[in-house]
């Protein structure tokens, strides 16, 4: 899933673009080779690019992904297989890539220990390839704190990225992660559809309160209770430790970045417009700003779903900061 909605993009240019970007100079005949610097070998004598441990109930892979040619191909179950096998994910240097009938979504900032099943309520339209923040000073990559979800034929699994460098060498092109099979997403309350890099989201928030945390997408997991930064109750519309600015006159789709003059002393509670003869609201035309690491414009869209209340509708995406 090409995540048009990157929320964590990574930062710096793909450091596959030059060697003189990673830490360490690359071995020019491991490259080649595709060797892992394991030693150990396969049927085939040839040194294996996948390297698999099991650990209790997850199994941790490192990948002999070195060439900037050669695509690494791995099953959860089986270790590495050929391309034209059935597969979960490849590699290439730093690049992971799910397979075309899989979907994935993140889950930042969440402990895989404690994770039993994804998270509810998550937009299923991420990718594996924003899973590293990169030093341009000292060349290293680093892998992002968080969890990622994998849904592949009604089989789940998390996902966690461990490192980029050969734990023996620190040699680059070796991405070690790690997997586990888990129980499917349980249902939500909060529903996504993705277009054109716009969020949909609906939230039924007629019977108690459904907190959201942008990052992910989805409400607070129950190991992270306190992580959110929209609570919505029946109309009630509340932030927590975000800001908001309020844009009147603009068009949502129009808007890229984030005005230069945004003072974000706003607030999401009065978002709608209540007609007393009809006993309805609606959304008022205004776009938001929402300051939550990074901005998200937003605007609200419904009240209602089938004719009954209680259901919040808003499209949202992110910006750039700032003109």
């Amino acid at each position: 899933m090409t995540l048009l909605f990157a929320l964590l993009a990574c930062t710096g240019n793909d450091p596959q673009d030059s060697e003189t970007r990673d830490s360490e100079t690359q071995d020019t005949e491991s490259q080649d080779s595709g060797s892992d610097d394991t030693g150990e070998t396969g049927d085939t004598g040839e040194v294996p690019a996948v390297l698999v441990t099991q650990d209790g109930e997850s199994r941790s892979f490192r990948v002999d992904g070195t060439s900037s040619e050669v695509w690494i191909y791995v099953d959860f179950e089986l270790g590495q297989v050929s391309e034209d096998a059935s597969w979960d994910v490849r590699v290439q240097r730093s690049t992971l890539e799910a397979s075309a009938d899989a979907q994935v979504a993140w889950q930042p900032s969440e402990d895989f220990g404690s994770l039993s099943a994804p998270i509810a309520g998550l937009p299923w339209d991420g990718r594996l390839d924003t899973w590293y923040s990169y030093d341009s000073t000292t060349h290293v990559l680093a892998p992002l704190p968080g969890v990622y979800a994998i849904d592949r034929g009604g089989q789940s699994y998390l996902l966690e990225m461990l490192d980029y460098y050969h734990p023996d060498t620190g040699s680059s092109g070796h991405p070690q992660f790690r997997v586990k099979a888990v129980d499917p997403a349980p249902p939500s309350k909060v529903t996504h559809s993705n277009a054109s890099g716009i969020r949909n989201t609906q939230v039924d928030a007629r019977d108690g309160t459904v907190t959201l945390r942008l990052a992910s997408g989805a409400p607070a997991s129950t190991a992270n209770p306190e992580l959110w930064d929209l609570s919505f109750d029946r109309f009630n519309v509340l932030e927590e430790g975000v800001t908001v600015e309020i844009l009147e006159g603009v068009e949502f789709t129009s808007l890229t970045s984030t005005p230069s003059d945004a003072a974000f002393q706003d607030t999401l509670s009065e978002w709608y417009d209540y007609d007393g003869q009809t006993h309805t609201l609606s959304p008022k035309e205004q776009v938001y700003v929402v300051r939550a690491g990074i901005d998200y414009k937003l605007q609200f869209l419904d009240y209602y779903a089938e004719g009954e209340g209680g259901f919040v509708s808003f499209q949202w995406a992110p910006l750039e900061l700032g003109l």
